[in-house]
């Protein structure tokens, strides 16, 4: 990055003026600080701003160079994370049950999400945007996609969420999260429940892999490190505040109406 330009293709920016949001599609001319020029992806049109027009609202997706022929992805998945949060009702908040609550939210959404019969393809030679794109537009994820998709909701609400590495019972990789709920972290595993969901023969959804500390969840996975997605780093150690003991099971599924 220029360290001349104070916003990336791919930041989410705030248009001071009229109070619209858009993505940073284009770093079009460099002239100085609070000077430089940028297109912006503005409810679909793009528009020409300067620098001191414009307040930085999160970066972009944690996916690495961004091209700009890959911008409209960025935008449809950034639009959908939109979505979801407001017809969730997801709230930021530092508070323990609210934080519990959006977390769970969001895990019995992807739990529940159906993979479309109409998908629309992208092709771009980003694994991590693709694979959020084939989750966030097509409804199609997989252990590691429900990883990303799940951090990345959870991130725009200022919580603190870890995509974790482990291994399963065969020794095989695996992704799930850990997400800090008041002092303590908890796992929260989408694929699993997903899993427990499809192989039954009742539709009705019960949460089983949400908010699960670690002396059941290790029962049945290895957690090893937290997952530096971008490969632009090393690996974490995990936390040691993970909790030992799950939430109440019942506590947990009266969360998702709230």
């Amino acid at each position: 990055m220029n360290s001349n330009v104070l916003f990336k293709i791919g930041d989410h920016v705030l248009i001071n003026k009229t109070g619209e949001d858009g993505i940073i599609k284009e770093v079009v001319s460099v002239l100085g600080m609070g000077n430089n020029t940028y297109l912006v992806s503005v409810k679909n049109k793009n528009r020409m701003y300067i620098e001191e027009d414009l307040s930085l609202i999160r970066e972009k997706l944690c996916v690495n160079e961004v091209n700009i022929d890959d911008i409209g992805y960025l935008v449809e998945i950034e639009d959908k994370i939109e979505e979801i949060i407001k017809d969730l009702k997801l709230v930021v908040s530092n508070d323990a049950n609210i934080c519990l609550a959006n977390a769970v939210k969001v895990h019995a959404y992807l739990v529940s999400m159906k993979e479309k019969k109409n998908k629309k393809m992208g092709s771009t030679n980003n694994v991590i945007l693709e694979d959020l794109y084939n989750g966030f537009i097509n409804n199609k994820a997989d252990y590691v996609t429900y990883s990303y998709m799940f951090s990345e909701i959870l991130k725009r609400l200022n919580m603190k969420v870890y995509n974790i590495g482990a291994k399963d019972e065969k020794g095989d990789f695996y992704v799930t999260n850990l997400v800090l709920i008041g002092d303590k972290y908890y796992y929260f595993d989408i694929n699993l429940d997903k899993e427990i969901l499809d192989s039954s023969d009742d539709d009705k959804l019960v949460l089983c892999c949400a908010g699960i500390g670690y002396e059941r969840y290790t029962k049945f996975f290895t957690p090893l490190c937290i997952l530096n997605i971008n490969n632009s780093g090393k690996d974490e150690e995990l936390p040691s505040n993970i909790a030992k003991e799950d939430f109440d099971i019942d506590f947990i599924n009266g969360l998702r109406d709230l």
